[in-house]
């Protein structure tokens, strides 16, 4: 178990990092819009995450076609919270997009981890 959790969260902080990056990357360097370029980032970590859980963090034996079906509709409640985050922190706060979306990633990871092991990878 020590050893999921910490393939998990050397996946996740690999992942974090492109998307926070990316989103920092594409808002501050390219002065692209937040909205589109806070979905495109989030959308590729959130494949490459799907990747990295199924074969390495919990080397699945579930079917990949349910378990990515799985991962997406889990992944969909995750994207509507950080739109709500997002969108949230640019009208309530004046911080940075990149700082908003690594604030999201404070929690989401746990709630995460917990559902992928229990519903998705490990059937």
């Amino acid at each position: 178990m020590k050893s999921r959790i910490g393939r998990y969260l050397t996946a996740g902080l690999g992942t974090v990092g492109l998307y926070v990056g990316g989103v920092w990357f594409g808002t501050e360097v390219l002065d692209l819009s937040v909205r589109p370029t806070n979905a495109f980032f989030y959308f590729l970590a959130t494949l490459i995450s799907f990747g990295l859980n199924y074969i390495w963090v919990f080397a699945s034996k579930a079917r990949p076609g349910n378990a990515l079906t799985l991962f997406i509709l889990l992944q969909a409640v995750g994207v509507g919270l950080n739109v709500i985050w997002v969108e949230a922190g640019l009208h309530f706060t004046s911080l940075y997009p990149w700082v908003i979306a690594a604030a999201y990633f404070a929690a989401w990871p746990f709630l995460s981890f917990s559902m992928q092991k229990r519903y998705i990878f490990n059937r």
